[in-house]
């Protein structure tokens, strides 16, 4: 199956998205921590932030950084490899770390998480990544439509 808009198939984003979406970063150790420390419940404003602050920084990404991305030839391989060791080194820090701090804990407000994607180097690197794969060169907004779409069929 592709998708309407770009004629990429849906399982080359999916199989992306999947891998992106579970792979070490600090969204998944914020919810993962929080989920365990206080419970679903109490989570739920922290995956709401984490949700909208992800979505306003790809719109941002997709009205500008895919147009650079896709006008510079260099930059694909760039950022997958930069992105790649990025992960890796990431990864590899977390097999050996453990917490140390001794600062009661308290759930993370919405706000909070929402604000903490504008420091997230992996959430940059994969909106920058995504727009600069997926979004054809000659179509600048087609990412903005491709993600509003998505966002509309969930």
């Amino acid at each position: 199956m592709d998708l309407a808009l770009t004629g990429i198939p849906f399982t080359a984003i999916a199989v992306f998205a999947l891998i992106t979406s579970s792979t070490p970063g600090p969204n998944n150790l914020l919810l993962t921590h929080s989920g365990l420390a206080f419970g679903f419940r109490k989570t739920l404003p922290a995956f709401v932030g984490v949700y909208v602050g992800c979505s306003v920084l790809f719109v941002f990404c997709a009205l500008g950084v895919s147009a650079l991305v896709a006008s510079t030839p260099l930059a694909r391989p760039a950022l997958g490899y930069f992105g790649g060791a990025y992960l890796a080194y990431m990864g590899y820090r977390m097999l050996g770390s453990q917490w140390t701090g001794s600062v009661e804990p308290v759930p993370v407000r919405c706000s909070a998480a929402a604000l903490m994607q504008l420091v997230n180097p992996k959430l940059w690197w994969m909106c920058a990544f995504t727009l600069g794969r997926f979004a054809p060169p000659d179509e600048k907004r087609i990412a903005a439509r491709l993600w509003g779409r998505a966002c509309t069929d969930l």
